[in-house]
C-alpha cells in the first residue's frame, strides 16, 4: 500500500483488489490470488475474528464476511515483534521467478554460392524476445 494500513476488513479488501490487478512490465495481469495472512502473535485474536466470523465484524448490519470466503490461512510468527505488522502472501505459482521466450519472425534460411571453391554458404536469421520479471506476491504493512 502507498500509506500505512492497520489490519482490518478494508485493508484485506484493498490487498485482494490490488494483488488481483497487479500487472507485469508489459501490462499483462499476473492473476495473483491471496492465500496466507502472516502476522505477529499479538494479532491472532483479531485475525480469528476477521477470517472466521460469518458476518463482517466491522459492520452492525450483518453484512456477509467476504474475508472468510477468501479462505486465507493464518501464520502467527513469534518473531514478528510489531503489534501492527501484517502481510498477505499469494500462491506459490505467482511468487516464482518467471521467464518467458517468444519467437518473432519465422526463421529465414538463405544460401549463397561461393564460386572460388564451389562451396555453399547457408545463413539463418530469426528473431526472439525474452521477458523476465519477478513478482513478489506480497502485500501488507510492516507496522511500527
Amino acid at each position: 500500500p502507498t500509506s500505512p494500513q492497520g489490519l482490518s476488513m478494508a485493508a484485506l479488501e484493498t490487498a485482494s483488489n490490488d494483488l488481483q490487478l497487479t500487472v507485469n512490465d508489459r501490462g499483462q495481469y499476473l492473476l495473483m490470488t491471496p492465500r496466507k495472512l502472516v502476522t505477529g502473535v499479538s494479532l491472532s485474536w483479531l485475525v480469528g475474528t476477521l477470517l472466521k466470523s460469518d458476518y463482517n465484524p466491522e459492520n452492525a448490519n450483518e453484512a456477509f464476511n467476504n474475508a472468510k470466503a477468501m479462505s486465507l490461512s493464518h501464520h502467527a510468527s513469534p518473531y514478528i515483534e510489531s503489534v501492527t505488522a501484517w502481510w498477505v502472501l499469494c500462491d506459490t505459482k505467482s511468487e516464482d521467478f518467471q521467464i518467458k521466450m517468444r519467437k518473432g519472425e519465422s526463421p529465414d534460411l538463405a544460401s549463397s554460392e561461393i564460386p572460388a571453391n564451389r562451396n555453399l554458404l547457408y545463413t539463418s536469421m530469426f528473431t526472439f524476445a525474452i521477458e523476465v520479471w519477478q513478482s513478489r506476491g506480497m502485500y501488507g504493512d510492516a507496522g511500527v
